[in-house]
């Protein structure tokens, strides 16, 4: 239908529509809603019966929309579900859209069974269940299976424990998120939309409801309370000393939990009945606490904590909100940032010397992989699988007179060292005799030096490792024996390949 100056004249037919993922496609469909939201609030105000969902009745939220999904909220009883029913047949009616009642779930909380059927037989919707958040063990139990699974129906024996992995390059892992950690810090952000005071619903209806003006560091458990929020609490241990506040009016910021002073969080140094017996309360704020540009702290507090007396008060700045940062892992103050927080909380231990030798650009992915194993000493050589069996029948498949170790398998036996001798000629590498964590040691220090003539003896000296030890393995598990010369061969061929 087309509208000119008010007034109807004839209509066009509605035929190709908009294509998936056209830009246009979003504010249609919140043209078309804004329709159902009018619909839906004269159907409510029409009738006394309608009842608001307890959690959001101070709000009066019936539906958030996302993208071309709905979501409608209502008190569990058939005469709320009736007017929201009216509101959607009136609204499907006027604009043709009518639910799939095969892809459109409802969902109960606390509402008994004899209930649930009755709204089901005026809204026949699927009843859903709500998701539990089991996926990132589902989803690092897919990554651990590609690292260690060696086949279809056979487990794999993890050979660096996960957590090791899960570090940084430069602290000796392989990089690979720790989504424990990962999850956290992608949870923080909404934490710190809270601390924010955000303008947005959300943050509004967790004060009304889930904070009722206490700190988010105070507020307890409570009975009831839902699976998501009780997460979010539980993950308050790891996130709090890092969130900082820099003091505008004041008004924001909670005095006693919150992290603003010089001596840090407070409540850590004075407890609730210590601050309640001063005649403060706990959920003053700082702005409530700051009384003509002074502090008036207890003679007691002061003989307790000396250091109370001898920090300036801030200067309160009317108009300008208080503002939240991030006190990241170096002890900087920093914006939030989801990668911010994500650094705070991996492992910071002293950076590997061995970093540059094993990770640098252009190197093969499979060569490196085993160079990695090779440095942390948990290849599985025969000297440490005694460890856990215990057999006759160990030994080297390169020289039959003693079991295999880093050591012996790299630069000890003559097989090896015929291999290496070659490889160090043709590439101009020196280095003094040694064991293998020796030999790595000297190797990781004089190739420190960016040149293509450091790369070119980084990639020899992992393709020289993955090849010995992949000869080493034909030898022990199969029939194939390469000689000395085939086994340079296949080194050589692997560093050409490499763009310099």
């Amino acid at each position: 239908m087309i509208n000119i100056n008010g007034n109807f004249h004839g209509f066009f037919q509605g035929k190709r529509g908009l294509r998936q993922g056209c830009p246009l496609s979003p504010y249609l469909f919140t043209l078309v809603m804004e329709v159902f939201n009018l619909m839906l609030k004269r159907s409510i105000r029409e009738n006394a019966s309608f009842k608001y969902h307890w959690r959001y009745s101070a709000q009066k939220i019936t539906h958030l929309c996302f993208a071309d999904d709905l979501m409608l909220f209502c008190h569990g009883n058939t005469g709320s579900i009736r007017i929201v029913k009216k509101a959607m047949d009136e609204f499907a009616g006027t604009a043709g859209l009518i639910p799939n009642l095969s892809k459109s779930h409802i969902f109960f909380g606390n509402v008994k069974e004899p209930l649930n059927r009755r709204i089901l037989d005026v809204l026949p919707f699927v009843e859903g269940k709500f998701p539990m958040k089991g996926i990132t063990n589902d989803i690092e139990k897919i990554m651990r299976n590609f690292l260690w699974k060696s086949g279809e129906n056979k487990k794999g024996v993890a050979k660096v424990a996960w957590n090791e992995i899960c570090k940084p390059k430069i602290y000796g892992g392989l990089g690979l998120k720790n989504l424990k950690y990962w999850n956290i810090a992608l949870l923080s952000s909404i934490i710190w939309k809270i601390l924010s005071g955000q303008n947005s619903l959300w943050v509004k209806w967790v004060n009304s409801y889930l904070l009722e003006d206490r700190s988010f560091w105070d507020v307890g458990y409570k009975d009831k309370m839902s699976w998501s929020w009780r997460n979010l609490l539980k993950i308050r241990l790891h996130l709090r000393e890092f969130f900082y506040v820099q003091i505008g009016n004041g008004e924001g910021t909670f005095m006693w939990f919150d992290n603003w002073h010089q001596l840090g969080t407070l409540s850590y140094v004075l407890s609730p009945r210590e601050i309640g017996n001063a005649g403060y309360n706990i959920r003053d704020r700082v702005s409530d606490v700051i009384v003509n540009e002074e502090w008036s702290w207890p003679a007691d507090w002061l003989r307790m904590i000396p250091q109370l007396g001898e920090y300036s008060v801030p200067s309160l700045i009317r108009g300008k909100k208080d503002t939240v940062f991030w006190l990241n892992w170096k002890g900087n103050i920093v914006p939030f940032a989801v990668n911010q927080v994500s650094s705070s909380l991996i492992c910071h231990e002293s950076k590997v010397d061995w970093h540059d030798l094993v990770w640098f650009q252009n190197r093969i992915p499979s060569h490196y992989f085993i160079l990695w194993f090779a440095i942390l000493g948990r290849l599985r050589t025969q000297d440490r699988m005694k460890n856990w069996k215990d057999s006759n029948e160990f030994c080297c498949a390169f020289c039959n007179n003693q079991v295999d170790s880093h050591s012996h398998l790299f630069f000890e036996c003559n097989f090896p060292m015929e291999v290496w001798d070659l490889m160090k000629g043709k590439v101009k590498l020196k280095h003094k005799p040694g064991n293998w964590f020796e030999i790595i040691q000297e190797l990781q220090c004089s190739l420190k030096v960016r040149s293509i003539d450091s790369f070119i003896k980084k990639i020899a000296l992992a393709a020289s490792i993955y090849h010995i030890w992949n000869e080493r393995n034909k030898r022990l598990f199969g029939r194939e024996r390469n000689s000395v010369e085939n086994v340079v061969k296949n080194i050589i061929e692997d560093i050409k390949t490499q763009d310099f």
